[in-house]
């Protein structure tokens, strides 16, 4: 069942004939969503306008749930703060709320080839006072009678079979349980429907299902065992939100250090950046040192009033820069004086900060900072927005050398 990521145009719409057993990571079918509903996530980046290429959900006022093939590369790396999520409007060309990504985790034993463990969180920059998605919990899934239980699927995705088709509106599709078609990754389940079901673009967007007068989320959108979107018999397979209940409270509970990528600054001009120390635990924690590397002259840790972050709070720790003609990045390692995850040693939290002077900045930034988040919707380009899609894996994982999946 290995899974490709896609590499070109010419790999997406190539028909060749696959095996039934091979998985491809991608609503094709269903109807247009009258409404779309509050924690429902795009996750897209700026080339030209704003690109989508994966659905999230919210499912707690700073944290997004999506799959862990839509952030495979960029997990501690400068490109993080590129990342931004959108929220509030069914067409993306519309006004909406666009909120930073902090900080990206992908399940520790996610394997790309095999699409095992296809999970991952994005902590947002701030809050969203948005309603979140509940998840179900692994006792009410155990008990779900999966063969008479009906799912609905929200996503962005391509809108036809062979997935070259893009609209900028959500759609929605009901499916139901289905076996998998080969041998299936443990935390995962498969569901689909006669020529509905997710497609390129879906991939990460929430499976769910009605729990009395609420919905409550059951999947992620992970794979397909087709080069084609909704092949009748053919489904589509979904990481159980559930399975990982253990893992998503552990990494919503840690310490986090946010990364940042600073645009902007005419080199040879000192700017102080303030980076947030988030303490998700229980217990107070109290700093031991901070390190920069590589160790230069322009750039060092400034004073802290206090080095003690309280319980459910956080500290912003200053850096003294000196902007400098090319990019630069640093490594940033925090060195705490507790134990939080009871291993027997004092943690260490770290983040990337990246600094790019005023002729390499993105386009329509020159604020500095990257931590806020942005109103409004401009034009997403749906008509590229395969293209754009592309554009953001060659970017980011141009260091593998098989490129072919499908979301």
């Amino acid at each position: 069942m290995k899974t490709h990521l896609i590499a070109s145009i010419g790999a997406l719409l190539s028909f060749n004939a696959v095996s039934s057993e091979q998985l491809y990571p991608r609503i094709v079918g269903g109807s247009f969503a009258e409404n779309i509903p509050p924690w429902m996530a795009s996750l897209q980046f700026y080339d030209k306008g704003w690109n989508h290429f994966c659905g999230g959900s919210l499912i707690d006022s700073q944290w997004v749930l999506t799959a862990a093939h839509c952030l495979d590369g960029i997990e501690g790396t400068p490109a993080v703060p590129d990342l931004h999520i959108f929220f509030g409007n069914k067409d993306l060309n519309g006004e909406g709320k666009r909120v930073a990504a902090s900080k990206v985790f992908l399940h520790p034993d996610y394997e790309s080839n095999y699409l095992i463990n296809d999970i991952a969180l994005i902590k947002l920059s701030e809050a969203v006072e948005l309603q979140s998605l509940p998840l179900l919990d692994r006792v009410d899934f155990q008990q779900l009678p999966l063969q008479s239980t009906q799912f609905r699927l929200y996503g962005w995705g391509a809108v036809n079979q062979s997935g070259t088709e893009y609209l900028p509106l959500l759609k929605q599709v009901d499916l139901t349980y289905l076996d998998c078609a080969g041998e299936q990754n443990q935390g995962a389940f498969c569901a689909g429907g006669a020529d509905e079901n997710a497609c390129f673009g879906d991939s990460g967007g929430p499976l769910s299902l009605w729990d009395g007068n609420q919905m409550r989320q059951v999947g992620i959108v992970s794979a397909g065992y087709s080069r084609y979107c909704g092949v009748a018999a053919l489904p589509d397979s979904y990481t159980e939100v559930s399975y990982y209940q253990e893992w998503i409270a552990q990494v919503k509970t840690q310490l986090i250090l946010e990364d940042n990528i600073y645009y902007g600054m005419a080199p040879g001009t000192e700017q102080t950046y303030l980076v947030r120390l988030y303490n998700h635990s229980s217990q107070v924690v109290n700093i031991d040192s901070i390190t920069v590397n590589p160790v230069r002259d322009n750039i060092r840790a400034g004073t802290l009033s206090t080095y003690e972050v309280a319980a459910g709070g956080y500290l912003d720790l200053p850096f003294e820069y000196q902007a400098q003609p090319e990019v630069e990045t640093f490594d940033v390692q925090v060195q705490l004086l507790e134990d939080i995850d009871n291993d027997g040693v004092y943690d260490l939290v770290q983040s990337k900060l990246t600094f790019v002077p005023a002729e390499d900045s993105a386009p329509g930034d020159n604020s500095g900072d990257t931590s806020g988040s942005g109103g409004g919707g401009g034009s997403i380009g749906l008509s590229i927005a395969l293209l754009g899609l592309l554009g953001w894996y060659r970017r980011l994982l141009a260091r593998r050398c098989d490129l072919s999946s499908k979301k």
